[in-house]
């Protein structure tokens, strides 16, 4: 069986929930208490934004949600684990399909790639992913990961991924002089943490997240990265038609 892990604030009212939820479906689970970024020090907060890679790579300062859901994160991945586990965030929800994977053989599956479980709902820039027709890996009929092309700027949250051991500690490691966002797995795949990024739909994150920080946060980088993308093609538009001037 494979290990879950579920980041929850130690007072957040969804423990129950989720609770309930992993109960009724036999899911054995660990809690992992999150940090909540509202309480960390503002000097700290400073400190990560004024370093370079930060002012370089997210072009704005990062919110204290974000950095506190990237070091609950971390704090999973240091962990003692030999294996392959998952990771959901307590507003999650899910049915018996999830419960099969959990119960499945993927000692086959690549190590060095990130397995995204769902949890793209209201994200307009899921519609940019693309998906590889002949790139996909089939575990049984009920599970098939997807291999997502050129997607990883589109691909947000950290609500429901499973990963192994091994990729965990690289990024534990390349975070030691650059803190990337927890779900920053564009910025990994580009420094070659992250080898591919596979993509199933078997866990539910909520769509209204009006109230919630880290949303409002994620917000900006994917406006942000929108914005630079954008500037990036039409550059290449405007160079392509230089180019057939001389045709």
């Amino acid at each position: 069986m494979i290990k879950v892990f579920i980041v929850s604030l130690n007072d957040s009212p969804r423990r129950t929930s989720i609770s309930q939820l992993c109960e009724k479906y036999g899911v054995e689970f660990e809690f992992v208490d999150a940090v909540n970024g509202r309480k960390l020090d503002d000097k700290y907060i400073n400190k990560i934004n004024s370093y370079e890679w930060t002012k370089l790579k997210y072009k704005r300062k990062l919110g204290p949600a974000e950095i506190g859901c990237t070091l609950s994160h971390l704090s999973i991945y240091k962990k003692n684990i030999n294996s392959w586990f998952i990771v959901l965030e307590d507003d999650v929800d899910f049915d018996e399909r999830f419960v099969k994977l959990i119960n499945t053989d993927i000692t086959g599956l690549r190590t060095d790639s990130l397995y995204l479980l769902g949890g793209q709902e209201g994200l307009e820039s899921f519609k940019n992913v693309i998906f590889s027709r002949f790139g996909g890996i089939k575990v049984n009929t009920d599970i098939v990961f997807l291999k997502t092309i050129c997607s990883e700027r589109f691909l947000f949250r950290t609500c429901c991924y499973m990963i192994h051991h091994s990729l965990a500690k690289r990024i534990v490691d390349f975070n030691q002089n650059k803190l990337t966002l927890a779900d920053d797995w564009f910025n990994l795949s580009k420094f070659n943490i992250i080898n591919n990024i596979y993509y199933i739909d078997l866990v539910a994150h909520p769509s209204d997240l009006s109230t919630s920080l880290i949303h409002s946060d994620r917000l900006k980088l994917i406006k942000t990265r929108q914005k630079i993308y954008r500037t990036f093609m039409k550059r290449i538009v405007l160079k392509f038609r230089s180019i057939l001037r001389f045709f």
